[in-house]
């Protein structure tokens, strides 16, 4: 059914679907069978109107245009509970590295390489870029996480939708970090030494531990199977932290 080269490249849909969104008494929110949980009455959608949906090497171009609209209508449901308002664009690929290259992070960013360390392999990311001075998000997936997405009866479904979810979550964060910070985004600098090694350590621990507890009730086994993987690398840390204080004793040197 599927390919990995699809002549014609990506199928852009651009702007939000006009399918229509139910809401029950709950105030949940269904897009084609998912129903998204709001314990308050959902605000406005954050979804900017030319946010758009890349579908890559998908076989039948029909399959893959039914897609990309029910994941921008989903997209539109869940930008009522997390902002979204600097989300450019959503790339999901059959080929994980040819879609990450697809980004255009222009001057701003390198080009983002598939995740790969002791703990796995990774298939989903959240790329920033800045734009007139504000920093956006693309989210790129590869297609064999997420294509269950819009079968909500098929058994994957919810590992689908927590993987889509987690992913802007990320989105929302940065977010949130650019509009609070105090003196803005371009303030947001290591103080010291000591903070510039630590930054890199941190931030992606608190970045993944916020998105996969917020996604986690989609497919709550997985996710308490995610943030357990989290704690092991946590534990890691304070091996890498002691190793790190015996080479400054040695050297002397914090890049040593």
């Amino acid at each position: 059914m599927f390919r990995n080269q699809y002549v014609g490249g990506s199928i852009p849909f651009p702007g939000p679907s006009r399918r229509r969104l139910v809401q029950n008494k709950e105030k949940n929110q269904t897009v084609k069978g998912t129903t998204i949980s709001a314990s308050e009455e959902p605000s406005i959608e954050t979804l900017p109107s030319n946010c758009f949906v890349s579908i890559r090497g998908w076989e039948n171009q029909d399959e893959a245009l039914e897609f990309s609209r029910d994941v921008i209508s989903l997209t539109k449901v869940l930008s009522r509970i997390l902002d979204l308002s600097r989300l450019i664009s959503i790339v999901i690929g059959w080929d994980y590295t040819e879609a990450l290259a697809s980004v255009d992070c222009r001057d701003d960013i390198p080009s983002a390489a598939p995740t790969s360390n002791q703990y796995g392999q990774g298939g989903a990311m959240a790329i920033p870029m800045v734009r007139n001075d504000e920093i956006w998000s693309n989210v790129v997936i590869w297609a064999g996480l997420v294509q269950q997405l819009n079968q909500p009866d098929h058994s994957d479904h919810k590992l689908a939708l927590q993987t889509f979810v987690h992913e802007l979550v990320h989105v929302h964060d940065l977010r949130l970090f650019t509009r609070t910070y105090p003196g803005g985004w371009r303030a947001a600098k290591p103080r010291d030494g000591r903070d510039a090694n630590l930054q890199p350590i941190v931030n992606p621990c608190q970045s993944e531990y916020s998105a996969q507890r917020r996604s986690a009730w989609a497919a709550p086994e997985n996710g308490l199977d995610l943030l357990e993987m989290l704690g092991k690398v946590m534990n890691d840390v304070e091996g890498q932290i002691r190793s790190a204080r015996l080479s400054y004793r040695v050297y002397g040197d914090m890049d040593k």
